[in-house]
């Protein structure tokens, strides 16, 4: 590949710009009413959208040590938007489940991304919009390939 590290450059730039304008705006607005970080909103969606899981399957799908898993989790108990519950079989694993609290977080937060995303995105003509998403699918396909 000519000029790999100029095209390793711009992959990285493209990747931190559309995490700052999809992401870290929508995390800042909503971590100051919640005081949460990127790792929290992380673990109570994952939940949300995949169901219950031990705690290291959950660490590791919010890619953190589960050392470092562990603080995250104990806000989101003390917050009472999980809940731990030992296995039945293996008294060594527990279970993390949203509450219902958590339940209508992930909801709002959902919600107000959506809203967030789409108000980026009206910047944007209908024609212009169309292409981004076509660019999108065409770079999903091709990283498919590179699988």
């Amino acid at each position: 590949m000519k000029n790999y590290s100029n095209k390793i450059k711009v992959l990285m730039n493209f990747h931190r710009e559309f995490a700052e304008l999809i992401i870290k705006g929508f995390e800042l607005e909503m971590n100051e009413a919640k005081k949460l970080n990127r790792k929290h909103y992380q673990t109570i969606m994952t939940l949300y959208h995949h169901g219950s899981f031990t705690m290291h399957e959950l660490s590791t799908r919010v890619m953190l040590q589960k050392g470092s898993f562990t603080p995250v989790a104990k806000k989101l108990l003390n917050l009472d938007y999980i809940r731990k519950e030992q296995s039945d079989e293996d008294k060594r694993i527990s279970y993390i489940h949203l509450t219902e609290k958590g339940k209508a977080f992930a909801i709002e937060f959902h919600d107000k991304h959506r809203v967030y995303v789409e108000d980026k995105f009206s910047n944007l003509s209908n024609e212009e919009q169309d292409r981004y998403f076509e660019l999108l699918d065409e770079l999903k396909q091709l990283n498919e390939k590179m699988k």
